[in-house]
Parts: C-alpha cells; structure tokens; sequence
C-alpha cells in the first residue's frame, strides 16, 4: 500500500467548494486502486486530502489523470504540494486503521 498527502491553496471558502468536491468525490468511487480518502481543510485557505492506494504507480497515475488537470483547470485552486509514504499495514491495522484492514482481507 502507498499513501499520500495533498494540500491545495484555495482562496474560495469550503461553500463555494462544496458543490464541486462533491462532484470529484462521487468520481473518486470508482477510482480503481484508490483504497480511502480523507478530506481535510485548514480554515479555509488549504484543502486537500490523504489517500491510500493500492501501490505507488496507482497514486501516480491519480495525480497525473484526475487530480493535476482538476486543480489546473479550477480558478480558485493552486499551489498542489504533495508527499508519499510507505503504508506500515502491520502496525495500521493494529490502531484500527480501516484501510490496512480492508487491504488485509
């Protein structure tokens, strides 16, 4: 598994956003290869997700097919700042985490 962390300046607020974060969300769904996401935001100013996929080469190919061309096309969106990690399954799923867990079965 690989996981991911994305921030995204925005400089509209979370209502302005919401009608198309549910859009890209209800595309997500069917995003083979992509486990989970979680949004967050940070008071309006960065938005963003963490993701785990199935491996690295999914998460690639998100970020270059789905994500990159969504912020580069919206006005309100810029600055993508993106880290990767190594998912520790073992230990994730002894804290509970859903995603190890799902992987595991």
């Amino acid at each position: 598994m690989h996981s991911m962390l994305v921030l995204i300046d925005t400089s509209a607020g979370l209502a302005d956003l919401h009608d198309a974060f549910t859009e890209f969300a209800h595309a997500l769904k069917t995003r083979e290869g992509l486990v989970m996401k979680t949004w967050i935001a940070n008071e309006d100013s960065s938005v963003g997700g963490f993701y785990i996929f199935a491996d690295r080469e999914t998460a690639d190919r998100y970020l270059e097919e789905m994500l990159a061309p969504t912020v580069e096309a919206h006005p309100s969106l810029s600055n993508m700042r993106i880290q990767h990690f190594s998912v520790l399954p073992e230990l994730s799923e002894l804290t509970g985490s859903p995603a190890a867990s799902a992987v595991q079965r």
